[in-house]
């Protein structure tokens, strides 16, 4: 059973009693009935009543595309205009970019190569999907400096892909202006949710193109203000004065810090004709179910005396900080103040020492930091404990297992631990420090071979990069925000994986930092759900 480019449905006369049935209430739930068509209304809604249906037209990659990724492209055509994709990390937004691409040349509403924009380290995997699911050429851009005597002949393609500092190369983003591109999707778009970054304000020299598209799981890291950035790009006459945004959707406290959000109906209502969002709930049935847990340890004795002693000292601090906000007539003020910055810098060094601690004073012991090493009480940590008798388990399974920390120092720690208890192990290994090339090969080896069934990743593996092959992923800290939770379980939560559930374990050390943690990503969740997915409730 088709649906026709104009949203038409007949039904047909050879199906059974019970297709016919469930048909029927598709189609009373989503469409009107006229001259004895059904003419539908939302048809992604149709779709997720009756999902052998088809969408005609729709499907230019040389890989079929889910109905959830045609429905998205369908309503992106629909829609004619910049617009912001929001779905669960493992969806396929990648297909979805290139096959949008595809449809709107067929359409004949852009001519010339497209831009896709990425996080440096993804750039090679586009390439490589380009390559993979279509038949166009993609050219990955360097900077002119890099580029040197091949800079001209990098921008013969039909997908020219660069990561978002590549725009603040006046020559590169001459160039690509010249070129008068028509067509640009921005990929894991948060990236530019600050509107005063620079390489925020080099995309935005590309908002005037005919089709601005952005994508990402989660576009409120910190607060309702990424909304103001990523539309810039998006649409950017939707949101003209970051001040008149502020006192209309944010709520702030009394120091002049962002606490919250407000007229969260009116901001969802505004941004909504140029958003499409796709719900874990609603490609579900292509993913493997995701099941999180927390694992609890104590901390040490010692440890334990340290980890009170530093949440001590920051609570001092920010009650020192709270009483210096009598003198200041907002936080713009404060913030000039040398002694007010002072005991913000102290707030955040003490914050990541408990953080640490957490973990293993190992961190501290090891790191560059003299005042850190004040609180290294040489004890052994439960949580590495925890972490390898849970990695045991796993590889006794014959599984393969991501392990994520946010501290790239936490890699080598791990390695000398893993080493001791399993002899002969082999890793792989993600961090910032890596080139594409070398993080695309540490991915490989995990996924495809047998040796290798442990991979450790810092927050610079969370983004973009499939770990298909993982049935468990440990995270060893807290994430800093819903965004970075979301990315990193959707590093095994893939469309692609063998797997019919996944398991996520989250190492919490009691009464540590890591309670606190926990409690600010729920509070940055409810951002999330209470404006980009209130449109669906």
């Amino acid at each position: 059973m088709e649906i026709s480019k104009n949203n038409l449905v007949r039904i047909p006369n050879n199906i059974s009693a019970e297709d016919y049935s469930r048909l029927l209430y598709g189609l009373t739930k989503t469409s009107k009935f006229e001259d004895g068509l059904w003419k539908v209304n939302n048809f992604h809604k149709l779709l997720l009543y009756c999902a052998d249906f088809n969408l005609e037209g729709i499907g230019k990659c040389k890989y079929g595309l889910y109905n959830y990724q045609k429905t998205a492209v369908k309503e992106l055509l629909d829609i004619d205009n910049g617009s912001l994709i929001v779905a669960s990390c493992g969806a396929g937004k990648t297909l979805i970019a290139i096959d949008l691409y595809l449809e709107l040349l067929s359409r004949n509403k852009i001519k010339g190569p497209g831009l896709i924009v990425v996080k440096s380290s993804l750039k090679v995997q586009w390439f490589h999907e380009v390559k993979k699911f279509s038949d166009l050429v993609p050219s990955i851009l360097e900077t002119s400096a890099k580029a040197k005597k091949k800079f001209n002949e990098q921008f013969n393609g039909d997908l020219l892909i660069c990561n978002y500092e590549t725009l603040n190369d006046e020559k590169v983003r001459d160039r690509l202006l010249t070129m008068k591109i028509e067509y640009i999707f921005a990929d894991e778009v948060q990236y530019v949710k600050n509107y005063q970054a620079k390489r925020s304000k080099s995309l935005y020299k590309f908002n005037n193109v005919k089709y601005t598209f952005g994508a990402t799981a989660t576009p409120i890291q910190k607060n309702p203000r990424d909304i103001f950035g990523i539309f810039r790009f998006i649409k950017k006459d939707l949101f003209t004065n970051i001040n008149k945004f502020d006192k209309r959707y944010v709520k702030k406290n009394s120091l002049g810090f962002i606490i919250g959000s407000r007229n969260e109906k009116e901001l969802t209502d505004l941004i909504s004709p140029n958003l499409i969002v796709r719900t874990k709930e609603e490609v579900s049935s292509h993913l493997p179910e995701l099941i999180v847990s927390q694992k609890y340890c104590n901390l040490g004795p010692k440890t334990q005396k340290a980890s009170d002693q530093l949440l001590e000292e920051i609570a001092d601090l920010k009650a020192q900080q709270e009483a210096m906000m009598d003198r200041f007539k907002n936080i713009d003020e404060a913030r000039k103040n040398e002694d007010f910055n002072k005991i913000d810098n102290l707030i955040l060094m003490k914050q990541t020492f408990a953080q640490e601690l957490a973990i293993t004073d190992e961190l501290l012991r090891f790191g560059d930091s003299n005042a850190g090493k004040e609180y290294v009480t040489n004890e052994k940590s439960q949580k590495i404990e925890l972490f390898l008798d849970l990695v045991e388990s796993i590889l006794s399974e014959g599984e393969k297992v991501v392990v994520f920390s946010k501290y790239r120092s936490l890699q080598n720690i791990l390695d000398m631990h893993l080493e001791n208890r399993f002899k002969g192990i082999k890793i792989c290994h993600i961090n910032g420090m890596m080139d594409s090339e070398k993080r695309f090969e540490q991915v490989r080896l995990f996924n495809e071979t047998n040796d290798y069934n442990i991979i450790i990743a810092s927050n610079a593996g969370s983004e973009g990069i499939n770990m298909h092959s993982a049935k468990y992923l440990i995270e060893m800290d807290i994430a800093d925000s819903y965004l970075i939770q979301t990315q990193r379980h959707g590093r095994i939560e893939r469309a692609s994986s063998k797997h019919d559930s996944v398991f996520v374990y989250q190492l919490v050390a009691i009464g540590s930092y890591d309670e606190i943690a926990l409690k600010v990503v729920d509070k940055k969740e409810k951002y999330h759900t209470n404006i980009i997915r209130k449109e669906l409730t």
